[in-house]
């Protein structure tokens, strides 16, 4: 069962249209594994909500970081890298730092080549993955 839900929440994160189809069917409180039921609640509050994805990646992790015995800074720089993955400027962007790396992780991650709402899509094409990198 822990396993289906995590596949089942990871499908709900990475692919919006999943999360619009099962919304009124499957809600956080279905998720009973503690931490899976925490990221769907927020998941449900980040769509629901219009939050963005790095406010609300970074509230997730201020909840979780806690519990993984993660010293107060670290917890700082994690929650800074977090919020600050999506920025757009070179110096993020190149940065070798945690920042950096989410960055360049959230861009690749993108399954743009196999995804069913490709055409509808607002990235620009020339942002789209067209494949799994190397």
């Amino acid at each position: 069962v822990l396993k289906s839900q995590r596949l089942l929440l990871t499908w709900m994160i990475d692919d919006e249209n999943i999360f619009m189809q099962i919304r009124n069917i499957i809600g956080p409180e279905d998720f009973r594994e503690p931490l899976y039921h925490t990221v769907a609640k927020l998941l449900y509050q980040q769509y629901e909500a219009g939050i963005p994805h790095e406010t609300a990646s970074a509230r997730l992790a201020q909840e979780i970081l806690p519990q993984c015995s993660y010293s107060e800074e670290e917890q700082r720089q994690i929650q800074e890298a977090v919020l600050g993955h999506r920025r757009k400027d070179k110096k993020q962007q190149e940065s070798l730092g945690l920042g950096g790396l989410l960055y360049q992780a959230d861009k690749q991650s993108r399954n743009c080549f196999v995804c069913s709402a490709r055409e509808a899509c607002n990235w620009p094409k020339d942002k789209m993955n067209e494949g799994i990198q190397d």
